[in-house]
């Protein structure tokens, strides 16, 4: 019963109330302001309604309302970047993102390979360890190197992500297939979805999906953000650059490793805005460029004859001088 009027209470306080005027007798309204202070004093909400009477026999009846409350927004990936390196039978994999968030202590990643090696994690510039969900998905905490001050007027605090990983026992490519490239399902909408390829320059790629290829990005990237700063306080005539005991410890950091991939093959790039529920879609198809290869082996054999060539003239030249 305990347990029942709990939930009562919690569901009366998801609901906001409307005031309205149903009949009045000799009673006018008035603004708030026009309300003695004795009587402001003592209230602790908004006034909705306010009436004064202009006679002693005055009545007043009203109906409140009772209005369910909608839910909103807690958290929100403002920008995402997800970079992909595929070198023969491995795929490098790293994820950036910058996260609006006020209530939320978990970012659920879904889709991530069974054998995929994490590599590293970063949240807010500094280096954490991940958590496995009750499905199998990777949890990213978000209030790591954050505290109670990081929210600006209310607004929800920013939280950067940067996470790598690598998978492998890919089959390596052959004359023609396809790939798929989409980055991991998130819970959370995304404003705005970035993808970077770094896929072998030996082949030709036509690429279908939900996203858009371009050159250069046209939305904004994400930057890892960093709340560890100190504030300390210096004697008078302190000169700075010059060395003395006072030293700062700086906040305590894991041991870990800040993953940056190769720049190796060529680069596609492509956007997507407004992701929600991982509607990003992404596939390559593949084939080899025999063209290329021929075009190579070409040029290396007339290099070669090139050579040969010139060789046989100069040893021509040197025979008449010395007869």
């Amino acid at each position: 019963q305990q347990q029942q009027q709990q939930q009562q209470q919690q569901g009366r306080e998801k609901q906001q109330l409307e005031a309205e005027k149903q009949a009045s007798r000799a009673v006018l309204k008035c603004a708030a302001s026009e309300l003695p202070l004795s009587m402001r004093s003592r209230l602790d909400r908004p006034v909705v309604l306010a009436y004064r009477y202009l006679t002693a026999n005055y009545g007043l009846r009203c109906s409140v309302f009772m209005h369910d409350e909608l839910p909103t927004l807690n958290s929100l990936v403002d920008a995402a970047l997800y970079q992909v390196v595929l070198l023969e039978s491995q795929r490098m994999h790293k994820l950036t993102m910058v996260i609006q968030n006020s209530q939320q202590q978990y970012l659920a990643v879904h889709d991530l390979p069974q054998d995929a090696k994490l590599w590293s994690l970063r949240v807010n510039s500094l280096s954490t360890s991940p958590a496995k969900g009750r499905n199998g998905e990777l949890l990213v905490p978000l209030l790591i190197g954050t505290s109670g001050g990081d929210h600006d007027g209310g607004n929800a605090a920013l939280a950067s992500i940067e996470l790598a990983w690598m998978t492998s026992n890919h089959a390596p490519l052959g004359l023609n297939g396809s790939l798929a490239l989409a980055p991991p399902r998130l819970e959370l909408p995304i404003t705005a979805l970035s993808v970077e390829l770094r896929l072998p320059e030996a082949y030709a790629f036509n690429f279908t999906g939900s996203m858009r290829e371009v050159s250069i990005f046209s939305q904004k990237q994400p930057r890892a953000v960093n709340y560890q700063t100190d504030r300390h306080m210096v004697e008078e005539g302190h000169k700075f650059g010059v060395h003395n005991s006072y030293s700062s410890s700086p906040p305590e950091d894991k041991a870990g490793i800040r993953v940056s991939l190769p720049k190796q093959g060529k680069r596609y790039r492509f956007e997507q805005v407004l992701v929600v529920s991982g509607n990003a879609a992404l596939n390559g198809d593949y084939s080899f460029v025999e063209n290329n290869n021929n075009n190579t082996e070409a040029a290396h054999a007339g290099l070669i004859r090139g050579i040969a060539s010139s060789a046989s003239t100069a040893w021509s030249w040197a025979s008449k001088l010395f007869q």
